[in-house]
């Protein structure tokens, strides 16, 4: 897998992952086992990274002008919680969420979680929760039913905004804490709604963090974090929290050979700041496209696909209609020698895929981006203007 703009090409490059198994709620049951040190303080907790917020586009609609509620702003240094008092100050933010038509799910069914971020009434989850519903409702705590509308969507991110009218501030919200300052080995806990297990908690350790995980249009999700807690269908969108209650990531897949089995990945919280002000504007998050798979050289693979340089990345394929083809860059051959073999992006050296990924992540839809190449022993600089992700990807 790579980032936002590339897709890692198959040969040298590790082949990519199974697809996730998603937490949109199928009927099954697994049950997940806490074990608590007798008279310790113990919290297992699940967590993700989190970026920080950007500006919303030039011309866009500005954010609610209302006073950021306290919830928003990560607790810092409150004690850790164990994870009954965790649970018992978390759970009712929580949420079931209930896509109604266009879905095999009946009536009133929970597909996935989601969670209240202020006093206004704004519930987060996936974008692959949400999608393609007609219309949506959640489930609140105490077991009340209401309907929801659809804010703003993130589908590169996987991540989504709802707004609930309760007719007052909601039961409780979370905090949104620090994907950055997370440590592998830290306690982390998930709360949601696992095949249709309604109010569940899980409890493990931070497994993981930058991972990739390739997202439901084919782009790259970066900086993923990896829980042990056990994650299933249905927990999709609900939070991974500290042991301190602040939400570190929201909850997108598990990975594994089989339920019960398996590790959940969620999306760092860091990435959900960056998106927020668009998303409670209302807004779909385009993310930069480049368009290319590529290959990252090493002196072990640079010799068996022909290539001279013995650092950078290898376009292995162009993609129909993209930036990169539009701006003329060569895909290797059959034999891997012909293609150009990207040296830098905008002055900074490329040594890999992920380096690309990296600095395309940090752009905006129309950027332009100059692409230092190596094409058949010559140095050339070419500047290409970068697109939207598409909702699918194009194949040749």
């Amino acid at each position: 897998m790579s980032s936002e703009e590339f897709q890692q090409a198959p040969g040298p490059a590790p082949d990519p992952a199974p697809g996730p198994r998603r937490a949109a709620g199928r009927p099954a049951l697994l049950v997940a086992l806490l074990q608590v040190l007798a008279g310790a303080l113990v919290g297992s907790l699940l967590t993700w990274q989190v970026a920080r917020s950007a500006p919303p586009p030039a011309g866009a609609p500005p954010a609610p002008s209302s006073p950021r509620p306290a919830a928003l702003e990560a607790a810092g240094t409150a004690p850790p919680l164990s994870v009954t008092q965790l649970y018992r100050q978390a759970a009712p933010a929580v949420v079931g969420i209930i896509r109604v038509g266009r879905d095999p799910h009946p009536f009133g069914t929970v597909n996935g979680s989601g969670f209240f971020i202020d006093d206004q009434g704004h519930v987060v989850t996936n974008h692959h929760v949400v999608q393609g519903a007609a219309s949506l409702r959640v489930r609140l705590h105490d077991g009340r039913t209401v309907p929801a509308r659809l804010m703003g969507t993130d589908p590169g991110s996987d991540l989504a905004v709802l707004r609930v009218d309760l007719g007052g501030p909601p039961p409780a919200v979370l905090p949104l804490g620090d994907s950055d300052a997370v440590e592998i080995g830290e306690p982390t806990v998930v709360i949601g709604n696992p095949l249709g297990l309604e109010g569940t908690v899980t409890a493990g350790i931070l497994s993981g963090r930058g991972r990739v995980l390739e997202g439901q249009n084919g782009r790259p999700i970066r900086n993923v974090l990896q829980t042990d807690a056990a994650v299933n269908p249905g927990n999709s969108g609900g939070p991974l929290l500290n042991a301190r209650g602040e939400v570190i990531g929201v909850v997108t897949a598990m990975e594994g050979p089989a339920p019960g089995n398996a590790f959940g990945l969620a999306v760092p919280v860091n990435t959900l700041k960056k998106s927020l002000p668009r998303l409670l504007a209302g807004q779909k998050v385009d993310r930069p496209w480049l368009g290319i798979s590529g290959i990252s050289l090493s002196p072990d693979n640079a010799a068996t696909l022909g290539v001279q340089a013995e650092e950078g990345v290898l376009v292995a394929e162009t993609l129909p209609g993209s930036p990169a083809e539009a701006a003329g860059l060569r895909a290797a051959g059959a034999g891997g020698g012909e293609g150009d073999v990207i040296l830098a992006v905008d002055g900074q050296p490329v040594r890999s895929v992920e380096d690309i990924l990296a600095h395309i992540d940090g752009k905006q839809v129309g950027d332009r981006v100059v692409l230092t190449v190596l094409r058949a022993g010559t140095r050339m600089e070419i500047p290409v203007r970068l697109g939207a992700w598409p909702d699918d990807l194009p194949r040749r």
